[in-house]
C-alpha cells in the first residue's frame, strides 16, 4: 500500500509521515525501514492518539511518578460506525488490500498507547471473532468466502505482559446501534 512510495520518498531524502496500514507485508515494512536508515531521513507512522489531552495527562502522571508503578494496563477503543450489517464492505476488512484487518487498522492505537504510556510489550496473546460474515457491495450482498471470513467485521483482544511486568490487555469492539 505504502511501501513503495516511502521507499521512493526515502531515496529522495523526504522524511516521511505514514498513514497505517504501514504496509500490506513484514517485507514490505523491512524494505521500508532499510530504506529510511539508509537515506538517514525521518520517519513515522500517524497515531494521533498520543496528543488528545486525556493521553497528554496520562503520560505526565505516569512520567512525573505521581500514580506509582504501572502493573497493569487495559485499553478499550469502541467504535460503532463497522457495526451495521447493512454498511458496505470497506477495504480496511479485507486483507488482501489491508494487509492487516481489524486489529492492525484500529486496534495498532490501543497498541501503540500501551508503548506510549508503560512501555514495550514482551508478548501477547490474542483473540478474534467475526460477528459479521457478510457485506453489501454496490447494493449487492456478498457471503464473504470462507477464507475471508476472519479479515470481516471483528472483535479483537490481546493480553501479554510487559517488559517490566506490567499486564496488558486491549479490545477493539464494535456495537451496533439500531436507527
Amino acid at each position: 500500500m505504502h511501501a513503495e512510495m516511502a521507499i521512493a520518498a526515502a531515496k529522495a531524502g523526504k522524511h516521511i509521515l505514514c498513514e497505517k496500514p504501514l504496509s500490506n507485508t513484514l517485507e514490505d515494512a523491512e524494505r521500508m525501514t532499510a530504506a529510511v536508515r539508509e537515506a538517514g531521513v525521518i520517519s513515522m507512522a500517524a497515531f494521533n492518539y498520543r496528543r488528545t489531552p486525556a493521553i497528554a495527562l496520562a503520560k505526565k502522571l505516569i512520567t512525573d511518578g505521581k500514580i506509582g508503578e504501572i502493573r497493569n494496563f487495559r485499553g478499550t477503543y469502541l467504535q460503532d460506525w463497522s457495526a451495521d450489517p447493512d454498511g458496505p464492505l470497506s477495504w480496511r476488512f479485507q486483507k488482501s488490500v489491508a494487509g492487516s484487518g481489524a486489529l492492525g487498522d484500529i486496534g495498532t492505537h490501543v497498541i501503540d498507547l500501551a508503548h506510549h504510556l508503560v512501555g514495550p510489550i514482551a508478548s501477547t496473546l490474542a483473540i478474534a471473532k467475526t460477528y459479521i460474515a457478510d457485506r453489501p457491495i454496490q447494493g449487492k450482498r456478498l457471503r464473504c468466502p470462507r477464507r475471508f471470513e476472519k479479515d470481516v467485521g471483528r472483535t479483537a483482544g490481546t493480553r501479554g505482559r510487559g517488559r517490566r511486568g506490567f499486564r496488558t490487555a486491549a479490545v477493539r469492539k464494535w456495537r451496533h446501534r439500531k436507527p
